[in-house]
């Protein structure tokens, strides 16, 4: 028969630790030895596994992002408000607890990307972008509206019509940005694109890159990003409330 009761199989076989080095003929042992019977001795040396490198926990990185942005969303949410048919985000600004998990959720994608600086457009642009850079720990440079005052070399240019039909033209001082900058354009809405269009060319124009748009409210058409960098956003315009 095949099978026998008692019968212990090759693949039945324990496996046990080779035995230890024998003591010379006089009962001694080396120091040598000595180790080696330890070691052998030692069950927790009878296997040795490879160590195994630690996979990237993806996952646990994005639960971690979309907690942020979670978050950010409830206090901006909580704060906003519908006035005369125009969007109030200034009551945002205002609260302490919501500003400041508004700008986490803002630079919490952005976090390790290799920003230089943040950008931002005046005026919204500039309490956004300044708290952001502040959050990295980076540099904020502006973009100003022509007409304010803005002293050194500039360079401007005029944007495309914004979503109520008006053109700007916008001004960044030339030694703001280096060659090889990576900024992060922060703002609080987008939705034409019109003036991070410009901002982008002012930057390129300096020699520096946008790497990225970070926006509370993304309300951008598919085909108005075309030409944009990575942009990011805290929600879309249709998680608002009814005006």
């Amino acid at each position: 028969s095949n099978s026998c009761a008692g019968t212990t199989t090759a693949n039945d076989t324990p496996k046990t630790p080779k035995p230890a080095p024998a003591a010379d003929s006089g009962g001694r042992r080396s120091r040598v030895e000595k180790s080696r019977l330890r070691v052998w001795n030692d069950p927790r040396t009878w296997v040795r596994p490879r160590p195994r490198a630690q996979p990237l926990r993806i996952g646990a990185i994005m639960r971690g992002l979309d907690a942020s942005r979670d978050a950010a969303k409830n206090a901006f949410l909580r704060r906003f408000l519908w006035e005369g048919g125009h969007a109030d985000v200034w009551r945002v600004f205002g609260d302490g607890a919501a500003f400041s998990e508004v700008v986490a959720g803002l630079v919490e994608p952005w976090r390790s990307r290799g920003i230089t600086n943040v950008c931002g457009i005046e005026s919204r642009g500039f309490i956004l972008g300044g708290a952001a850079a502040g959050a990295l720990g980076v540099g904020f440079v502006a973009v100003r509206k022509a007409g304010n005052l803005f002293p050194g070399p500039k360079r401007q240019i005029e944007t495309a019509p914004d979503y109520r039909g008006t053109r700007h033209v916008l001004q960044i001082q030339e030694r703001s940005v280096q060659s090889g900058d990576r900024l992060l354009l922060v703002d609080d809405w987008i939705e034409r694109g019109s003036q991070a269009t410009a901002a982008r060319n002012l930057i390129e124009a300096c020699g520096g890159v946008l790497a990225g748009i970070a926006v509370i409210v993304d309300q951008l058409d598919d085909h108005d990003r075309v030409g944009l960098p990575v942009i990011t956003s805290i929600l879309a315009a249709s998680d608002l409330p009814e005006t």
